[in-house]
């Protein structure tokens, strides 16, 4: 790669100005829209990110003001083109140069009345603004996170930040509402009108289905997304597992309580269990030390041994689903007992879509995702190879919408194609509503 030390203006281009939103952290800077492209002018931008601006007759650059400098240089020679270098402060008080790359701009610079513009988002993020847009107020930056986390959502051609107003820790769809964990409390936002109601206190919370199971401080309280009804399941708890198909286990030292999705109390499990997995039809699911599955009521009679080695076990639709200790995947009928290798693979069911099942396969070498019905048949590849993902995973368009496992990124999947939706970092999958993935970064 050839060295530079400072580059000049890419080329000068006459078009029409014309006036386009743009901000950094709320400060208008004046801008144009070029083939889709917010451009600004790399003075103004500059001086907004508090960046040195270091011009000459021939010479563009801007850097950041501390002793391990990034420059972001302009070749004349190359349009389309930057130049990233990063530097050290010397103890003589020179800059030593460390690492040079060559960047792809998303629209070549242009000059303008005089002055260089430069895409918007390329050069703001590239110092580590986070850059968000929307139809109604254009192109905004944030030299720091809005608020501890940020809303986004995308369909894969729209990427706008959510307004909201505030920090907030955590965000979830719950059927048309946003449900936001902020400042101690839940509260809903309406996804249709925008209303907003405080519904309860915050803490841990698991969605079950409208409703919502919260614990902190001990108890463990159920509220009503839609009437913001607050109902009390139980006290004095310490932890809290949550069942297949909805409902709690919760640990109360001695003995556990367990209690449906509808906050009623089930049983209470008196008997000695190693290591409790589920609560299914009156039994209670475990394993011993051996990873062994046996099941029992909860008093600990009728205990009776079900899978000899029963490794990352999943509860779906009244069978269990296993990797045996070779690494197949099969699953058990509760009610028959019949034990059946589904797949000679080592899978993770992932979700359902239609009444088929999508599972992961990934080792060292290989990541590939699968589809097949519920018995193994018509077992197929789904999306594209090199993507497999984190849960949840929601139905979305005609596949699925999700975050990938090895890059937190989102996806959306179907059998022949797998598009990733966003390059931000996700922190969190909030949920889809209308059309949008929404997610949370930093």
């Amino acid at each position: 790669m050839k060295r530079i030390t400072a580059l000049a203006i890419l080329f000068t281009m006459l078009f029409t100005f014309c006036s386009f939103g743009a901000k950094i952290d709320g400060e208008e800077i004046k801008s144009t829209l070029l083939n889709g492209t917010t451009m600004v002018p790399l003075e103004d931008l500059a001086r907004l990110l508090e960046l040195d601006f270091m011009p000459s007759s021939e010479q563009y650059a801007i850097a950041e003001k501390n002793d391990a400098p990034r420059i972001l240089n302009f070749s004349h020679m190359e349009p389309g083109k930057a130049y990233s270098q990063n530097y050290i402060r010397q103890k003589d008080g020179s800059l030593k140069l460390t690492y040079e790359e060559e960047l792809t701009l998303p629209e070549s610079a242009v000059r303008i009345d005089g002055k260089l513009y430069v895409p918007f988002r390329f050069v703001a993020e590239y110092f580590d603004a986070n850059v968000y847009w929307s139809k109604e107020e254009g192109a905004w930056a944030y030299r720091t996170s809005y608020g501890k986390t940020a809303l986004i959502r995308t369909d894969g051609k729209v990427r706008e930040r959510v307004a909201l107003s505030g920090e907030f820790e955590s965000a979830a769809i719950v059927s048309d509402y946003l449900v936001l964990v902020k400042g101690g409390e839940l509260l809903r936002i309406s996804l249709k009108d925008g209303s907003e109601k405080v519904i309860g206190k915050s803490g841990r919370l698991h969605i079950e289905g409208n409703s919502l199971f919260v614990l902190g401080s001990g108890k463990l309280t159920l509220i009503d997304v839609e009437s913001g009804e607050n109902k009390t399941v139980a006290e004095g708890i310490g932890m809290v597992g949550y069942l297949a198909g909805g409902g709690a286990w919760c640990d109360r030292g001695e003995y556990a309580s367990v209690y449906d999705k509808e906050g009623k109390h089930l049983t209470d499990v008196t008997g000695k269990f190693a290591n409790p997995w589920e609560y299914q039809g009156g039994f209670v699911y475990y394993f011993t030390p051996e990873m062994e599955m046996r099941r029992a009521r909860p008093d600990g009679s009728e205990d009776e041994a079900l899978i000899k080695i029963a490794l990352y076990p999943e509860w779906i639709d009244g069978c269990i689903y296993y990797t045996d200790s070779i690494f197949n995947y099969r699953r058990y009928d509760v009610s028959t007992g019949e034990d059946i290798a589904v797949y000679g693979l080592n899978l993770e069911n992932v979700t359902g879509m239609e009444g088929k099942y999508i599972f992961n396969f990934y080792s060292e070498d290989i990541r590939r995702m699968f589809i097949s019905n519920p018995d193994g048949t018509e077992f197929k590849p789904f999306g594209d190879k090199n993507v497999v993902v984190e849960k949840p995973a929601f139905a979305y368009k005609d596949g699925i919408a999700a975050m990938g496992l090895d890059d937190n990124r989102m996806y959306y999947i179907t059998e022949d194609k797998t598009v990733k939706l966003t390059d931000d970092e996700v922190v969190e999958f909030s949920g889809i509503y209308d059309g949008f993935v929404y997610y949370t970064i930093k």
